[in-house]
């Protein structure tokens, strides 16, 4: 009876490691989504940037085209805020569970087989890639929109003086 209490003990802290394991794996699939939702964020600031500077230009406002900068540049970096807000509870999530998995291997929990672990390593190994390049994308949005959306702000009015109303500089 006693080998049946012992085997069902470590039985329960083996199926604790790979609960674990799969933890991790749905907070980086959790993340992904999170990744993708802070794109389209981006890709709806873009939007309103565009659209504010589409309406100035409609109107011939050369002012109002320079002032459209800053609302993208805003929208821009709100939603880059909310990206790095993202981020920040990702990295704490996954941190928690990886300190989980710290402390049952150091708390006498039994090995899993080499396989096991390479099977889970290669699925969070992945999914962390994916999601990587998937950021990558995001903030490249984020730096190249607040950039143009920033010079916009500072000389939109000028070049639209310049190429669409009157030729010259200042009107």
């Amino acid at each position: 009876m006693g080998r049946a209490k012992t085997f069902v003990a470590r039985n329960a802290q083996w199926a604790g490691i790979l609960k674990t394991f799969s933890h991790i794996e749905a907070i980086l699939h959790s993340h992904e989504k999170r990744v993708r939702k802070a794109r389209h964020y981006v890709e709806l600031a873009v939007f309103l940037w565009a659209t504010v500077s589409l309406a100035a230009l409609f109107v011939g406002s050369a002012e109002f085209f320079g002032r459209a900068g800053a609302v993208g540049t805003g929208a821009v970096l709100a939603a880059f805020a909310f990206a790095s807000m993202m981020r920040q509870s990702y990295q704490t999530d996954l941190f928690k569970a990886l300190i989980m998995v710290l402390r049952a291997e150091h708390f006498g929990t039994p090995q899993l087989t080499k396989s096991e672990v390479d099977h889970h390593l290669e699925v969070i190994d992945r999914l962390s890639a994916r999601i990587d390049r998937r950021s990558r994308v995001v903030r490249f949005i984020e730096v190249a929109a607040t950039l143009f959306a920033t010079l916009q702000w500072a000389y939109g009015d000028l070049i639209v003086n310049k190429f669409l109303l009157c030729g010259s500089w200042k009107c």
